[in-house]
């Protein structure tokens, strides 16, 4: 669900929306996709939770972090390079909530990446001794 409303709030973005009322359109693509986004992710960590999938070696908790850094990752790359390009256009006192607005989106593609890596089972390594 999460990578699914991730592409297609991309696409409707990309395609549907046009310049001068783009941040009512990303506003509106965001309000419909988060609670989508939100419930994905919880299912996740309520499933490992569930089943057990705190352990050491639980294949699908790495799944899970996997998706979780991945979905991260790409939210902070979009929303970064678009704030990045609104920085160097320049920002005017009626781009600052739009902004304000990528700022944030950033912090929270972080945030997510930063759940990616505290679930992400550990990898025991074992010493061998000599004999």
């Amino acid at each position: 669900m999460i990578v699914g409303m991730f592409v297609l709030s991309g696409i409707v973005i990309s395609n549907f929306v046009e310049w001068n009322n783009a941040a009512d359109a990303l506003r509106t693509v965001s309000l419909i996709t988060l609670p989508v986004e939100v419930l994905g992710a919880a299912l996740v960590l309520i499933g490992r939770w569930t089943y057990g999938g705190w352990k050491r070696r639980a294949p699908l908790r790495w799944v899970s972090a996997q998706i979780f850094l991945t979905i991260g990752v790409l939210t902070v790359a979009a929303l970064g390079v678009m704030l990045l390009l609104l920085i160097i256009a320049g920002v005017g006192p009626q781009d600052r909530s739009d902004a304000a607005s990528l700022g944030l989106g950033v912090l929270a593609g972080l945030a997510i990446v930063l759940v990616g890596v505290l679930i992400r089972p550990r990898i025991e390594r074992r010493a061998y001794k000599k004999t």
